[in-house]
């Protein structure tokens, strides 16, 4: 469960959870075959290895969500930044031993980017630093240099995370994943 010790970085306006119907009709629409279209194998591996290379040197580790839409059963009264809580709380990001996880989110319908961050991490970078980091990456979304944007995105977290967990070494290895997971 992700409690108040992990912060959001939000590229969008704050959610609430008054229900939203333009955004459950523009995650209805939405052709799920775009990503596959925008990530082919090629990418995926560019962003499996971007992740490998990024995580080198510190006990920091991330993991990248890409969702086409937001499921149909929650999208009314759940937003991008609700949907990346629950990931990061599914996915186990939050359970690493130093408390180093971050999650790179990127909704496509909804053109947003959010950066779930560990307490352990999210105690020491500012959210300011998350803030440019989901900019950067929503920028090369938007030119639809989409691998490229990726890749920047996890290259920068990595950075960050060397700065504060680089003297560390977690006993327990690579602890998640450094495929993308594609929802």
């Amino acid at each position: 469960m992700v409690t108040n010790a992990t912060m959001p970085t939000i590229h969008s306006k704050n959610e609430n959870n008054e229900a939203n119907f333009g955004r459950w009709f523009r995650q209805s629409l939405y052709m799920p075959w775009l990503a596959n279209r925008r990530f082919d194998s090629v990418a995926r591996a560019a962003i499996e290895e971007a992740v490998s290379l990024a995580e080198m040197g510190h006990a920091g580790e991330i993991r990248v969500v890409i969702e086409g839409h937001l499921p149909l059963s929650s999208a009314l009264y759940q937003g991008t930044t609700g949907r990346a809580r629950d990931l990061f709380a599914s996915l186990r990001i939050w359970d690493t031993e130093l408390n180093s996880g971050v999650l790179l989110y990127i909704n496509l319908c909804e053109h947003r980017v959010e950066i779930v961050a560990d307490r352990g991490i999210n105690a020491k970078i500012e959210p300011s630093r998350w803030q440019s980091i989901c900019q950067s990456v929503t920028t090369k979304l938007s030119a639809e240099e989409y691998q490229k944007g990726v890749v920047l995105g996890v290259d920068m977290i990595g950075v960050a995370l060397n700065e504060y967990y680089k003297v560390l070494e977690s006993e327990a290895g690579d602890e998640l994943s450094n495929a993308a997971i594609f929802l």
